[in-house]
């Protein structure tokens, strides 16, 4: 499946009509570590290896380069996710990050709300790393071919140019938000890039 999301900056009206609107769909504490080599080469390639829980996920972009509307293939078995990273399938996926040294460089907590609004998914993310705390929302759909993705797009662009909301602002994600504050080396590599959009003076003086 392909993962169409765009994230948004929460304000109270967006997250009221969420609440008095949407079907809450439950609420969940996360503990995310991603994973990369020391030189970065899968972020930088558009690909996010992580572990949640037990299990891990990589999150492969549809396109190598960023854009406003993001959209990523999720892989969650073992094997696939090997073979995507181009690791060899003959051991674990533990044990092939250990021998090829992609190691964690970054994890935080998340306490999630998700609710159900039409056929959308929308996500409220409030995250946290040693004394950094941010919140953020994300509009979601699934589709099933890449051909199915301009119609997601045009769906989410309509419910948000419907509720007023800039669909045109980047608005920077858990992950790239924690790297500028934590790892501005590694955020800056993803900005030249051309990953992550450079918006955090934007997003902190709009």
């Amino acid at each position: 499946m392909i993962e169409v999301e765009k994230k948004f900056k929460l304000n109270d009206r967006w997250i009221e009509k969420i609440q008095h609107e949407g079907i809450f769909i439950g609420r969940e504490k996360l503990y995310d570590i991603y994973y990369d080599t020391d030189k970065w080469c899968y972020t930088l390639q558009n690909m996010w290896l992580r572990k949640r829980g037990d299990f891990f996920e990589l999150k492969v972009g549809v396109q190598k380069k960023r854009g406003l509307i993001s959209h990523y293939y999720e892989i969650t078995d073992a094997a696939n996710i090997l073979q995507a990273m181009k690791l060899s399938l003959s051991s674990p996926l533990p044990a092939a990050l250990e021998k090829h040294k992609i190691t964690p460089f970054c994890s935080f907590k998340t306490d999630r709300r998700k609710y159900r609004l039409g056929e959308f998914t929308i996500v409220i993310d409030t995250a946290s790393l040693d004394d950094i705390i941010y919140s953020v929302g994300e509009i979601e759909l699934l589709v099933a071919h890449e051909s199915k993705i301009p119609e997601a797009d045009a769906k989410i662009i309509a419910i948000l140019d419907k509720e007023a909301i800039d669909w045109r602002t980047s608005v920077p994600g858990k992950l790239p938000f924690f790297l500028f504050h934590k790892h501005p080396m590694h955020y800056l590599a993803l900005v030249n890039a051309q990953i992550v959009e450079d918006d955090m003076k934007r997003f902190y003086f709009n």
